[in-house]
């Protein structure tokens, strides 16, 4: 009797195989050991340098540990993703230098990555394992193999230390002490200026879609300015947070809008703003942050 031979495809090996080693990532991540905290004294040496010439010397997996110390807390928010993501942008616009090692080969030296790449690849997160041999694994692939299979693999990722803490200045030492006081008061004095700037953008809102992109930045400001000073004062946050009587604001915007549903929302949203500023200024003060 003639029975029909299966024929398997490289998706029912892929496919397993890549299920199997994502639950073992996620066991390696929820199993490691501490990277360690970078102090503000080494941030503001580095972002202090005048190098201009940078080399490969810092791990990748610790500049994500740098941005995020807590990637592997919630494993289900896969939480390396949206760092990954973020460090991909600068990379992709040149902001950040990035080396590795052609998969293939275990004696080809660093190579500088070309930003194009990452228009097309992405990143294994093998890195993340603080295994000895986790250099040695595949860090970087093609996004989708078929179309891209004349594109290197690369391993033993590396940026430059100096160069990345520039674009992530306060990240570090505000996620590494997520539970201090003076890293929570000096978060917030960002913040301040942070607050100021989105105010003043304000002015240049003229369309509908502006005022919507404008706005949601007023609330993820709003929002991590809460969650901070909950870590100086529950009170303090609880009273940052709710707002009773909104007078006008101190610096009046220039209306450009022209929907009157528009332009109510802008004012109401902006005033609501500055006098959000100026709690926060009036706690700094209290703080003993500004005179």
């Amino acid at each position: 009797m003639n029975m029909p031979i299966p024929e398997f495809s490289g998706y029912w090996v892929t496919v397993p195989l890549g299920l199997m080693m994502f639950g073992w990532l996620v066991y390696e991540l929820r199993s490691q050991r501490t990277v360690p905290a970078i102090s503000a004294g080494e941030i503001s040496a580095i972002t202090q340098s005048t190098s201009s010439i940078p080399f490969p010397d810092w791990p990748i997996r610790e500049l994500f540990f740098y941005i995020r110390p807590d990637l592997v807390d919630n494993h289900t928010d896969h939480t390396w993703e949206k760092v990954g993501l973020e460090i991909k942008d600068k990379l992709s616009i040149g902001q950040l230098k990035i080396w590795g090692r052609v998969d293939g080969n275990e004696r080809m030296p660093l190579s500088e990555i070309n930003q194009d790449y990452w228009q097309l690849a992405e990143f294994t997160y093998w890195f993340l394992s603080d295994e000895d041999g986790a250099q040695f694994l595949v860090h970087a692939v093609p996004r989708i193999y078929r179309q891209h299979a004349g594109l290197p693999q690369y391993r033993d990722l590396q940026v430059n230390k100096e160069q990345a803490i520039r674009l992530w200045p306060e990240k570090g030492f505000f996620e590494h002490n997520a539970k201090n006081k003076d890293a929570a008061i000096l978060r917030l004095t960002k913040l301040r200026g942070k607050g100021v700037a989105i105010r003043n953008d304000a002015a240049n809102i003229q369309y509908t879609n502006h005022l919507d992109a404008w706005s949601g930045r007023v609330t993820e400001w709003m929002h991590e300015v809460i969650a901070v000073l909950k870590i100086v004062s529950a009170a303090d946050s609880e009273w940052f947070a709710t707002l009773d009587t909104v007078g006008p604001a101190r610096v009046q915007v220039p209306i450009r809008l022209t929907g009157q549903t528009d332009i109510s929302m802008l004012m109401s949203t902006y005033n609501q703003h500055d006098l959000r500023l100026v709690r926060l200024e009036n706690l700094l003060k209290k703080y003993g942050v500004a005179a």
